[in-house]
């Protein structure tokens, strides 16, 4: 590819007014001109980043989860298990339960760990690319490992308060 060009129309002028101006300096050393580089006006609509649509991209991940039929029933058993975690919590802090708010945090750690699936099984559908020119289809079994990590992580520090609180 030649140096400025680029795969849409009209980019190629885009990068020209981009590229910096290189001039000689008194001193006879080659610089940049400053404020090369900078756009012409606040209103150049050709300068401005790409916004980013927020709702179109949860959107895309919506129909991307509901298009396959293990990302919908992780997505539902999440949304079902966020439910009744919330419920728990709620009416053990009415009850002044302590059993029912630590199940309920216990839910929402197995949330964490559906979360974790879910992501993982958006991320595997994605084509290669440059970069990864397998495809992400290892993202489970990265997913799975942060996991068990995580499970780890957690007994160990239960283990540990028992211990402490025991001495």
């Amino acid at each position: 590819r030649a140096a400025g060009s680029c795969s849409e129309p009209g980019a190629g002028a885009v990068a020209e007014r981009w590229r910096p101006k290189i001039v000689e300096d008194p001193l006879g050393s080659l610089v940049a001109a400053a404020g090369s580089m900078l756009p012409l006006s606040i209103k150049d609509d050709e300068y401005k980043p790409p916004r980013l649509n927020l709702l179109r991209k949860v959107s895309g991940w919506f129909r991307s989860i509901l298009s396959d039929y293990t990302s919908r029933n992780l997505f539902f058993f999440l949304l079902l298990n966020l439910s009744f975690a919330f419920v728990e919590l709620l009416y053990g802090i009415w009850s002044n339960s302590l059993g029912l708010i630590s199940d309920s945090f216990h839910m929402f750690f197995d949330c964490t760990a559906l979360l974790a699936g879910l992501a993982a099984s958006v991320i595997s559908r994605w084509r290669p690319n440059d970069n990864f020119s397998y495809g992400y289809v290892r993202a489970e079994v990265l997913a799975g490992f942060v996991n068990g990590l995580f499970l780890i992580f957690t007994a160990f520090f239960i283990f540990s308060e028992g211990i402490e609180v025991g001495s």
